[in-house]
């Protein structure tokens, strides 16, 4: 047992000793403790127990050879779960243990009781600070103990196993959660459909590598260990799997188009509910929960159940009434109290109602659930399980003034989220006439009326839409539009230009608006080495394009600063004149970093100073909302990773790429991760996290 598994057990143990001194739970399991030996249905008594009495009789022989396979339509583990007290019963009390009399009753019944409390304690460090509610929503739930205890079924066991599984999974032990599924599935094969949410999860929880080593390491586990747990049975097989009565009630429920060919509407709609969760590109903790709850309940909302099965989303259900506030608990109440008055008449009582009458009984029942499984679908699956890279591109707009250094942010983003990954629009793409075309003799390319920004907005709408564009190529080194290039809808796309937040609409579309503000000094050293150096122009056309420029610089570029999220100041580390600049003199450049103040930058902040950079983080001048961060001294590339994955637990998400980010060293580093901070959304900065517990949930998770 790892260091970490035994300490975790240990605060376990810690919680489960707060629910001591509360009423509502020891009134709970003392119900459960009087129905032991009380209630018994016909499922237990002739068929369960007969099973079981001849499996601990006879050790050594198969019990599947021995009677029909409805008897026991369960995995060996389960068998081998339930038969343990009934064995040692039988070794230290006798035949006593055998039988459905109240002794061996008890006997059989006391594992159910132990899974049972084993999944609440899961459901308690689950829920938190809000713990508590599970007494009521779960521990004195009358339907986990009708089930449980009077109608004398076994589902509770392997739904312990699969919430366990999950539980693990979440916590990052991929293979001590494939080893507990495997448990699961060989008490009871329905939580195979479990397997593709986990998949995704796994999937979305790191980049592609890793992320398919851990799937391979939990599928060959899991997969072994259930293989073999089957075949080292020698039982019916395709029996206790897919091919029993009870499974196939998921049949029950189709559409008859003629000529033999029938949609099953139970099949249909998981599929339909698994594809969507597959195809999901940000799943957290929660929705990886209710995401598999969502999957148990449209399965039992188009299936013939019993009572039994019900337990497969009260877990799940009792969870969610426990965590949030605007769960319709009334609804969870009414359903439970139907669920139990139903199941007592026609089963336990075995009251043969008017089939017109049964009907409505059930109906209403399955109403209730739909109604529940609706609103975890709304309030939780649908914002914790997101298909974000395919239905919307995140937009990032990058503006300032010529030589403000633009293509060059955009080449440190796209080391970020790399280049297959991200879109580049370029505003110079949009000028309206070429080099040399006498328009240019009234207007400079920094007036938006020398540019076509209409074509621009649509071309990003397009984008957002999923659809590829058309657009031209302006070559700086010839003055001319070459080929139309085809622009795809990247999960990132780039905005950058002169005038890229001037348009209200597209300004507004922008999920990070970034402006490069550099100094006088800096500027002219980058206008020179790009147009003098790199594109051949005459230092004298330079200057003057530049004079010609600062008045339409004023009106139309320098105003968009106050509508950025992130503001990037470039000052000279010295002191430096005109005429050093001329001269083609480079000055050493320091950012300041201008950004809002809730942006988690101060985990940045102290990451750095924890490494001997030196840090000044104040308000700014920009307004109350806004901090200026600047930062003296470089950290190696290989520094800059490590602050990045300890800082940003859902860097996977953040990046939206497959491929882990190119990091940089410098400068530029430290503007990857400010940037990485102010990707942040709704969701927290931990919301993902694997390889910790479930902080979302609570702090005692962890």
């Amino acid at each position: 047992m790892s260091p970490g598994l035994s300490l975790n057990l240990r605060s376990w143990v810690k919680d489960l000793k707060s629910l001591l001194p509360m009423r509502l739970f020891w009134l709970g399991l003392v119900v459960r403790i009087v129905c032991l030996p009380l209630f018994e249905s016909h499922f237990l008594r002739d068929l369960f127990i007969p099973f079981v009495d001849r499996f601990i009789t006879h050790p050594f022989e198969n019990p599947w050879s021995q009677f029909p396979s409805n008897y026991f339509p369960y995995g060996p583990v389960l068998l081998l779960g339930i038969s343990v007290f009934k064995w040692l019963g039988l070794h230290t009390l006798g035949n006593v243990a055998l039988g459905s009399a109240p002794v061996g009753l008890t006997l059989i019944k006391l594992p159910v009781l132990l899974m049972d409390f084993f999944l609440f304690g899961l459901l308690y460090r689950l829920a938190g600070h809000q713990g508590r509610s599970l007494l009521k929503f779960y521990w004195l739930n009358p339907v986990v103990i009708y089930v449980n205890y009077v109608f004398g079924q076994l589902d509770v066991v392997s739904m312990a196993f699969c919430m366990a599984s999950l539980y693990l999974l979440i916590t990052g032990r991929t293979g001590w959660s494939a080893s507990v599924f495997a448990a699961a599935a060989l008490c009871k094969f329905h939580v195979i459909l479990a397997v593709p949410v986990m998949m995704t999860f796994l999937w979305n929880s790191d980049f592609a590598r890793p992320a398919l080593k851990q799937i391979l390491v939990w599928c060959g586990v899991a997969g072994t260990l259930v293989l073999a747990g089957f075949l080292s049975t020698h039982s019916d097989v395709r029996y206790i799997t897919v091919g029993s009565p009870e499974a196939l009630r998921t049949f029950a429920a189709y559409f008859d188009l003629g000529s033999a060919q029938k949609i099953y509407l139970g099949p249909m709609l998981v599929s339909l509910l698994l594809g969507y969760l597959s195809l999901t590109t940000r799943m957290t903790s929660r929705g990886l929960l209710f995401g598999v709850c969502c999957v148990f309940g449209v399965l039992l909302l188009t299936t013939s159940t019993v009572p039994s099965w019900y337990l497969w989303v009260l877990p799940f259900l009792s969870l969610y009434c426990a965590l949030y506030h605007n769960a319709p608990r009334s609804l969870y109440w009414t359903f439970s109290g139907l669920l139990v008055a139903y199941a007592v008449v026609v089963y336990q009582w075995g009251v043969t109602l008017p089939p017109i009458v049964q009907g409505v009984a059930f109906t209403i029942v399955q109403t209730t659930l739909l109604g529940l499984t609706l609103t975890v679908w709304w309030l939780v699956v649908r914002l914790e399980a997101i298909p974000e890279r395919r239905s919307r591109p995140l937009f990032i707009g990058i503006a300032g003034d010529s030589g403000a250094g633009k293509d060059y942010f955009v080449g440190v983003l796209q080391d970020i989220f790399s280049p297959k990954n991200t879109s580049v629009i370029e505003g110079d793409d949009y000028h309206r006439w070429e080099r040399g075309n006498r328009k240019w003799e009234r207007f400079t390319h920094l007036d938006p009326h020398a540019n076509d920004l209409g074509r621009l907005d649509t071309h990003a709408d397009d984008l957002a839409k999923g659809l590829f564009v058309q657009a031209p190529h302006y070559d700086h080194n010839v003055g001319r539009f070459d080929e139309m290039r085809e622009i795809k809808p990247s999960p990132f796309v780039l905005v950058q230009g002169l005038h890229t937040l001037y348009l209200k609409g597209l300004r507004e579309n922008l999920g990070l608006r970034v402006f490069l503000a550099p100094d006088p000094m800096i500027q002219l050293s980058r206008k020179i080495r790009r147009d003098v150096t790199e594109r051949g122009h005459k230092i004298e056309s330079v200057l003057a394009s530049l004079d010609r420029r600062r008045i339409d610089s004023e009106r139309h570029i320098q105003p968009q600063r106050k509508f950025a999220d992130w503001v990037i100041e470039f000052h000279p580390a010295k002191p430096v004149d005109n005429d050093e600049i001329l001269a083609g003199f480079e000055p050493e450049i320091m950012a300041v970093h201008v950004v809002p103040n809730d942006v988690g930058t101060l985990g940045l902040v102290n990451a750095l100073m924890a490494r001997g950079i030196d840090v000044t983080f104040e308000s700014a001048v920009d307004g109350l909302d806004r901090a200026r961060l600047s930062v003296r001294g470089e950290l190696p590339k290989q520094l800059i990773r490590t602050v990045a994955y300890e800082l940003f637990q859902d860097l996977r998400q953040r990046t939206r790429s497959r491929s882990e980010p190119q990091w940089r060293s410098g400068a530029d580093g430290i503007t990857q991760l400010i940037a990485l901070c102010l990707l942040r959304r709704q969701p927290s900065e931990r919301s993902y996290a694997i390889h910790q517990a479930p902080n979302q949930f609570s702090q005692r998770a962890s």
